[in-house]
């Protein structure tokens, strides 16, 4: 089981700040519809003594905010209120309800009766009152949330998209209503139909919205309902069904074929195919048997099994694998930052466009017509604005992103990080455990002192066991391997240095376990082979040769970066002769060895002054400043050990393929931000002009309100259905 590095220590990056230490809250946060309402939420839970850092995203509605003191929580519900949002707790792990499509079906029926009496002559007595009260059963019924929500920000004195929408609907029904009772009466149907359909099209574009906004979501139900709700355990020879809550660690779990594990554990008895797809991206079940580790979430095929519960509950990889994804889309990625700065004045940039449209055609409009014409280029202004796609053109993509990475095999630890990684031009790997598998093994002992060879296994052996280092362990397997097994040692003043190696006292002597250095190595040695010397009072008394196994799918992806004009290059602190063949079986050009994980790090610092974005992929925690340093840290690690992991990009698997695939991934998210925002800020900047009469001149034509309620809702519809369109990726 591979280390993982724990990446918590400040970052050595200076573009790079490390997220903030403290207690992690999240909740709902209602009554948000546009990218200014979020950015007025978390301003104001930044003001909150003690919160050290908030996060709202509108894709998800969920606020996570991070405090300094546990014990000093504030209550959420009075601070959101004084904003005028509501506060919502979180209900566990539950998979998202769907949104009803009742009201606006319902809206939509009574808009029907409204056009028929506005655009037909169907009429009969009493049908103005008819008119008047079924579209106030519309525009403040059905549209009561739009007026609500705009007298909260009124309130504390902003504004939003409810602001937008509940004046667009109010002025067009008042403006009916005042010619149907004080004017002719020619231009009241034309107000009234405007108001209705104002408000059924954005109430049928919200449904749509929530509706595709579940599908973004729909990764993470998947994750959730990976895990059974019942499991069999074994108590007192009997077999028990009970719910998942009742399983303890320590006790045992049948496993039939075709059965979902529900906790994290070791197999006991029995063999098994498991299939891991959903935690790791591996397409092909893995047989295992007694001693093999098995985690929640994963199918059981082909034998029944017992196991031992290790980890249950919130503990297992598969709770902790949901919790990194959904904390991973909750965040945002710096090409949002201009989004966000256009939403922020957004709003009162469309009142003041709106005022001066009122202005411009009461002055310059047709005498006989002026007042019905700025009324309706006003409205349609008021509601073709749509600040809902510039706050969905990101989060939503991101969404998708972090759950096709989940369910791909790897996870990307925020936005900042699935940006970067489209933008990485060169990458830095490790060899041991990484190009390679990471299980290499002895394959020669030269004794050439005066130890006899069982001596010198016994004594390194005892070095050996005090660390967890690949060579390491291949010696202690290597000694288990031999007919007669080295008797234990006792070890004092055990030391292991990074990048050289480790040293003890054993029996009053100083032994050394230490990488052989190129210059000291003999000219008969072979040059794909790993060499350590065990020193006896600094004197060489024997050495181990060691071979690793290159990781299968190494060479495609190397090759799959060249193709894709990303750089590769080797670092390891082995040899250079062993380190150039690991490289031309992969196919990387460029080695550089003998590094300890300083130098390492200093050279990643090196390459970043120019305008190398750089990515560097380990396994060990010798690798972790070399991973913090790079612009993204690629961390290989099994399944069971993932959530641990605070790389920018774990793979959860061993395949070098997952490295690829998050590049690739990133590459398509970014291309879909983009299209995202490049919709988002054209629709905004033709229709809002186009609301205002700019072709009235010359065509003597205007944007009818509705027309321009449907072009808002469907605005955000479709940036919303681009971002789905991820969900379709696959990696090539």
């Amino acid at each position: 089981m591979y280390e993982l590095p724990v990446l918590n220590s400040p970052s050595l990056d200076p573009e790079k700040p490390p997220l903030p230490a403290g207690t992690k809250t999240r909740f709902l946060v209602e009554g948000m519809h546009c990218a200014s309402c979020v950015s007025r939420v978390e301003s104001g839970l930044r003001t909150v003594p003690g919160v050290v850092d908030a996060r709202v995203n509108l894709a998800t509605r969920e606020a996570t905010v991070v405090t300094a003191n546990a014990a000093a929580l504030p209550h959420w519900g009075p601070v959101l209120e004084s904003l005028g949002y509501r506060y919502v707790a979180l209900a566990g792990s539950a998979p998202r309800s769907a949104a009803s499509p009742r009201p606006w079906i319902i809206s939509a029926g009574i808009s029907i009766l409204v056009m028929l009496l506005c655009m037909t002559s169907w009429r009969f007595p009493g049908w103005q009152v008819v008119l008047v009260v079924s579209s106030a059963a519309v525009v403040f019924g059905f549209g009561r949330g739009f007026f609500v929500g705009a007298f909260a920000r009124l309130q504390h004195g902003s504004s939003d998209m409810n602001t937008l929408i509940a004046l667009g609907s109010g002025i067009a029904f008042l403006a009916g209503t005042w010619e149907l009772m004080f004017g002719r009466g020619h231009h009241a149907s034309m107000h009234f139909d405007a108001a209705v359909m104002i408000v059924t099209f954005v109430l049928l574009g919200r449904w749509l919205e929530e509706r595709a906004r579940g599908q973004a979501s729909k990764a993470i139900d998947e994750l959730i309902q990976l895990a059974p709700s019942e499991a069999v355990v074994i108590r007192d020879g009997h077999e028990q069904t009970v719910a998942l809550s009742e399983v303890h660690p320590g006790d045992t779990v049948l496993l039939r074929p075709g059965s979902r594990v529900p906790v994290d554990g070791q197999i006991l008895t029995g063999q098994a195919d498991f299939e891991e797809s959903m935690l790791t991206g591996e397409s092909m079940p893995i047989p295992k048997g007694p001693g093999a580790t098995v985690s929640a979430g994963t199918l059981c095929h082909g034998g029944s099994v017992t196991l031992s519960a290790q980890r249950v509950g919130d503990a297992t990889t598969l709770q902790k694998i949901v919790g990194l994804v959904r904390d991973a889309q909750g965040t945002k990625a710096p090409i949002a930052k201009l989004a966000d700065q256009v939403a922020s004045v957004f709003v009162p940039v469309i009142l003041g466009i709106a005022a001066l449209t009122v202005v411009a055609w009461l002055w310059l409009g047709p005498a006989d017509r002026r007042t019905e014409l700025a009324i309706q280029a006003a409205v349609s202004v008021l509601v073709i604005a749509c600040p809902c796609a510039l706050g969905l053109a990101t989060p939503t993509a991101v969404m998708v992103a972090m759950g096709q990475g989940a369910k791909s095999g790897f996870l990307i630890r925020d936005g900042a990080a699935l940006e970067t990684l489209g933008k990485l031009t060169m990458i830095a790997f490790d060899k041991t455990g990484t190009l390679t598998k990471g299980q290499p093994r002895v394959c020669a002992l030269s004794v050439n002192g005066t130890l006899t060879q069982r001596e010198a296994l016994g004594v390194a052996t005892a070095l050996a066991r005090l660390s967890e280092h690949p060579l390491s362990r291949a010696i202690t397997e290597f000694a288990a391997q031999q007919s007669t097994v080295p008797l234990p040692l006792p070890v004092q003043n055990f030391r292991s240095v990074p990048g050289c190696g480790l040293s003890a006292s054993i029996g009053g002597h100083r032994i050394e376990l230490s990488r052989e250095e190129s210059t000291t190595r003999p000219a008969n040695a072979a040059p794909a082979v790993t060499r350590t010397a065990l020193l006896v009072d600094g004197i060489v008394q024997a050495r181990f040769d060691f071979q690793d196994e290159v990781r299968p799918s190494a060479t495609q992806a190397i090759s799959t970066l060249h193709r894709m004009g990303i750089q590769t290059v080797l670092l390891t602190g082995d040899r250079a002769a062993v380190a150039q063949v690991v490289a031309k079986q992969v196919g990387i050009d460029r080695v550089v060895a003998h590094l300890l994980p300083e130098q390492k790090l200093q050279l990643l610092r090196e390459t970043q002054q120019g305008e190398t974005r750089v990515g560097m992929v380990g396994d060990g925690i010798n690798d972790a400043p070399a991973l913090t340093q790079a612009d993204i840290g690629f961390a290989l690690g099994t399944g069971t050990d993932i959530a641990i992991s605070a790389a920018d990009v774990t793979i959860m698997h061993g395949d070098l393929l997952g490295v690829v695939r998050a590049v690739e991934l990133s590459q398509a998210t970014l291309r879909t931000i983009r299209q995202n925002l490049f919709f988002a800020f054209g629709y905004n900047m033709v229709g809002v002009p186009l609301a205002a009469g700019l072709l009235y001149p010359w065509t003597g034509w205007l944007l009818p309100p509705l027309f321009a309620a449907a072009a808002m809702s469907l605005s955000s519809v479709s940036v919303v259905l681009n971002s789905l369109r991820l969900r379709s990726w696959k990696p090539s």
